[in-house]
């Protein structure tokens, strides 16, 4: 609607704007758009993967197993008397 009016200062203005706002919010679409594909792809193995996390954990329950296994076989009070 505008276009014709081009010729006008006011207009040439307002066309001007307009295209930079237009410009502007395709960019932010796909700034978004590619923000939103990164934030699903899944995460490499690092310390928030919920396969890690189960890892440590495992690793901790074993350690502390070992631990107490080892603590009670060098204690000379926990050991029979046959």
């Amino acid at each position: 609607m505008s276009l014709p009016h081009g010729e006008a200062e006011f207009y040439s203005q307002a066309i001007i704007e307009c295209v930079v706002a237009c410009v502007v919010c395709v960019a932010d679409m796909i700034v978004g758009i590619v923000g939103e594909w990164l934030c699903r792809i899944p995460p490499i193995d690092g310390p928030e993967s919920p396969a890690v996390k189960k890892a440590a954990q495992r690793n901790r329950y074993a350690a502390a197993a070992t631990k107490a296994s080892t603590k009670s076989a060098t204690n000379p009070a926990t050991k029979s008397k046959v």
